[in-house]
């Protein structure tokens, strides 16, 4: 209790200096800090990480070759996908949606076109990025007929 405006104001600095985060998840983390989780903590995420991005690749090697080409990344939790010129990467942006799969295009991260898009893996599981990647791939043939036959790039 007291002046709205000065708890008003106080509220403001404290999600600005904590980015927001909620006292329970400052807690927790201090804890996982001070007990020595943390470190371990990490080491689990690069490896489940690490097992999405291969199992990515592998699905990527065995079924994209010839169609894109694509980056092996040493950490993170994105894959680049490369795209030929006879792609329209808008057409297959709006042909994965139309099936239930969103990727990001890689113009979102330049200022020009490219013919390129991201792939997140790290929220993930194996099955999902099957799925996903079979969606892709059957998207990526349908633009690259259409292209083709349209001359569309």
């Amino acid at each position: 209790i007291g002046n709205k405006a000065v708890v008003d104001r106080l509220a403001d600095v404290k999600m600005q200096m904590d980015l927001g985060a909620n006292a329970l998840s400052q807690n927790i983390f201090c804890f996982m800090l001070k007990e020595g989780l943390y470190g371990r903590h990490l080491a689990y995420i690069r490896g489940e990480l690490k097992k999405r991005r291969d199992f990515m690749l592998e699905i990527l090697a065995n079924d994209f070759s010839g169609l894109c080409r694509w980056n092996r990344p040493a950490g993170g939790v994105f894959i680049n996908l490369e795209f030929d010129a006879s792609v329209s990467v808008q057409r297959l942006f709006r042909f994965c949606l139309d099936n239930g799969l969103l990727f990001c295009t890689g113009d979102m991260y330049a200022n020009r076109p490219l013919k390129s898009a991201r792939l997140a893996y790290s929220y993930l599981q194996p099955p999902e990025i099957e799925k996903g990647l079979a969606v892709l791939k059957k998207c990526l043939l349908k633009c690259s007929d259409i292209c083709s036959l349209t001359g569309s790039r």
